[in-house]
């Protein structure tokens, strides 16, 4: 009998980092298999750092992408949606 190997998936709030096109998660929005439509909420802007290439950035609610991870179990949620 051959069991089902099922991978976690989350889906994020997070940014494309300008100078690397890293992508970073920000905030864990559901953990699902579909996305079917997310509103971005209007934050005021926000700095994040690029783990990768080390850049420290100010991004605005219009930079955010909503895309599909596999779950990270150590994810800081970023403070400007903490309250999201």
């Amino acid at each position: 009998m051959h069991g089902e190997v099922f991978v976690d998936t989350s889906v994020y709030f997070g940014v494309y980092c300008r100078c690397c096109d890293n992508r970073i998660a920000l905030v864990e929005v559901i953990s699902g298999p579909r996305i079917y439509q997310w509103f971005v909420p209007r934050i005021p802007p926000f700095e994040v750092r690029c783990e990768k290439c080390g850049a420290s950035l100010t991004y605005r609610y219009r930079h955010v992408i909503v895309f599909e991870a596999p779950t990270l179990e150590d994810l800081d949620t970023h403070p400007a949606f903490r309250y999201v």
